[in-house]
């Protein structure tokens, strides 16, 4: 099967490169990337707030988030034949006769609205559609809730997985039925760079307090034991 993966050059991800790769692993796949550039993907004030996360939270560099140059994908260029079946991580791939799957977080395309979420403090649903019709979803869930960075990670690892199980015909397309948000609430929008400044600042602040705290409450020179005594003691 003759595969597309449509994605925003602009915004190449290591999240990408890994998806493509595990993509075209699988029997029976031939895969081209699409990476023509497209409007949207996360806006620079949200790249500096993950600066400033990876250096006081010590995340690692090399995340799945981390932008790789475009060369990388150079292996999977965009074919000249037509795909039987595109995955649209963009949203603006128009159907002309193989089946395309969409990507959406609460039914809104792209990672900035995939990041929106995440500072809203809201449990994306990612899901993949076609016309409509859901082809596999799953709730994003993470382990570093509060920071952006290390959850957007969590998430785009866990929307690979989704992905490939979907090519792979192993994904769930419906989940649990479990209490949603009411459907006319909306989809959050992304944050000003003024609020990513001040949540910037506020995420500084906390971590000095942490880092304070351990010092002072739970450092390696704080010990806490026991010891059995034969009679009077010092505090005796």
């Amino acid at each position: 099967m003759r595969l597309s993966l449509r994605l925003n050059g602009d915004r190449v991800r290591a999240f990408h490169v890994a998806l493509a790769e595990r993509l075209s692993q699988l029997p029976g796949i031939e895969l081209c990337v699409d990476a023509r550039p497209a409007a949207g993907g996360v806006p620079q004030a949200a790249e500096a707030l993950f600066q400033l996360e990876t250096l006081i939270h010590r995340l690692p560099a090399n995340g799945t988030a981390r932008r790789v140059p475009i060369s990388t994908l150079a292996g999977h260029a965009r074919a000249s034949t037509p795909a039987d079946l595109t995955i649209d991580l963009v949203g603006d791939v128009k159907p002309q006769g193989g089946q395309v799957w969409r990507l959406a977080y609460d039914g809104v395309c792209g990672e900035e609205a995939l990041l929106a979420l995440i500072l809203a403090g809201r449990t994306p649903l990612a899901r993949l559609e076609q016309n409509g019709a859901t082809i596999a979803e799953g709730r994003l869930g993470t382990e570093y809730h509060g920071i952006a960075l290390a959850s957007f990670q969590d998430m785009l690892a866990r929307t690979a997985s989704l992905i490939v199980a979907a090519v792979n015909g192993a994904a769930r397309s419906h989940l649990p039925v479990l209490p949603e948000p009411p459907s006319g609430a909306s989809s959050p929008l992304m944050p000003s760079a003024t609020k990513l400044s001040v949540r910037a600042a506020k995420a500084t602040a906390r971590r000095i307090v942490q880092q304070i705290y351990h010092l002072c409450y739970n450092a390696p020179h704080w010990r806490v034991g026991w010891r059995e005594t034969g009679g009077r003691d010092l505090y005796e």
